[in-house]
């Protein structure tokens, strides 16, 4: 969602060929709704309360298991917000290559092309005042886009795209590295950007372009 106040930054998804996901025979509106309101249950129940993808079947089901990623992003919101964080609403989750595929296969030959094209176009759509980089692609995209120091794990607030964005780079959920809470954020860390969410500009609504 455009307003949500904290948008996760990763290199691309994960592909699930069971999953229930846009092809061609869906309609525009169909293709909408999949990916704007993915998270809100009063559409169709593309994500439950479990965290678990609708997949391709019939009837409709979800996936046994919830998806690792989206409970990691939920904590890491949630500890950020002081507050158990909603997904769709609280924060946002966006990849520099958009293009699914397994084990960030093809991202290498596809990240110059989809960094260029989409993530200042994606920025200028988001009105996060906090943006959290998971793993190398993620972190590269943003120093050579706005020139944030890679390996910096809080950067700002600075103008990013029209907003005061505090930049976080955080261990990926699939590192063998703390991932249960923000580490390496130090506390006073941690508060600054606490606070910044609290700012009446967070997560604030941007003009159509």
């Amino acid at each position: 969602m455009p307003t949500a106040p904290i948008l996760f930054v990763s290199s691309n998804p994960s592909i699930d060929l069971t999953e229930a996901y846009p092809t061609a025979a869906w309609d525009d509106g169909k293709r909408i709704d999949f990916f704007d309101r993915r998270f809100d249950p009063r559409t169709m129940p593309w994500i439950d309360d479990r965290m678990r993808p609708l997949l391709d079947t019939s009837p409709p089901r979800h996936r046994a298991k919830g998806t690792r990623f989206w409970f990691a992003a939920k904590r890491r919101a949630s500890e950020m917000l002081e507050r158990e964080a909603q997904a769709g609403r609280d924060f946002a989750l966006t990849e520099v290559v958009h293009c699914k595929s397994t084990s960030e296969h093809g991202v290498a030959d596809a990240y110059g092309t989809c960094v260029q094209t989409w993530l200042r176009p994606v920025m200028q759509a988001s009105g996060a005042s906090v943006v959290v980089l998971f793993g190398v692609y993620a972190k590269d995209a943003f120093h050579t886009t706005y020139g944030i120091p890679p390996g910096v794990p809080m950067t700002g607030p600075h103008d990013l795209d029209g907003v005061p964005r505090i930049v976080l780079q955080l261990p990926h959920p699939n590192a063998r590295q703390p991932r249960a809470n923000c580490a390496p954020l130090t506390p006073q860390q941690l508060a600054t950007v606490r606070r910044h969410l609290r700012q009446p500009h967070a997560g604030r609504a941007r003009p159509a372009r």
